[in-house]
This record gives C-alpha cells, structure tokens and sequence, in this order.
C-alpha cells in the first residue's frame, strides 16, 4: 500500500481504472496524504467526484474494513507487479 507512490502514473492509472468508487473511499479513509494524492491524481474527475460522495455517506469505517479495502486494492498492483507490467518511478542516485 505504501508502495503505491513509486508507481508510475500510467501503470497505476491502468490499475484504478476498475476499481469501486466505494473500496477506494474506504481504502483512502485515514491514509497518508502522500497515498492519497497519488491516487486521486491518477483517477478521473468523475470517480473523484464519486469516492468523495461515497465518503461522505459512509461514515466512520471500521479500521479492518480500512484495511481489507486498501489490501483489495494493493492485490491487483501485486499482480501487475508479478507480472512484470507494473512500471515503478527509478529513483536518481
């Protein structure tokens, strides 16, 4: 999950693209501002619009609800990653 910041935006942007408005509310509740912008710097304006909608209806969830959702979202990237079409950000020495 913390990972989520090394990935290249075209990789991840193919990754979210199918991802549930309301997983992803779920997942970015109480999550590191730099994991949460990366995300919503990689979605449309119209799922914005609908994790913040989803957010606001949902209330306060519980913490392993938080964490299942942020694993179900980490699981695709995994996959990407094992299979080697996960593009990371190379880091300058």
């Amino acid at each position: 999950w913390e990972d989520i910041v090394k990935i290249e935006d075209k990789s991840l942007q193919k990754a979210l693209r199918n991802m549930e408005p309301t997983l992803l509310a779920k997942a970015l509740h109480g999550a590191e501002l730099v994991v949460k912008d990366k995300i919503l710097s990689n979605i449309s304006d119209r799922m914005k619009e609908m994790i913040t909608e989803e957010a606001s209806l949902m209330g306060e969830p519980r913490k392993k609800d938080v964490i299942a959702a942020r694993e179900e979202v980490a699981k695709p990237l995994r996959e990407a990653n094992e299979a080697e079409e996960l593009l990371f950000i190379e880091e300058e020495e």
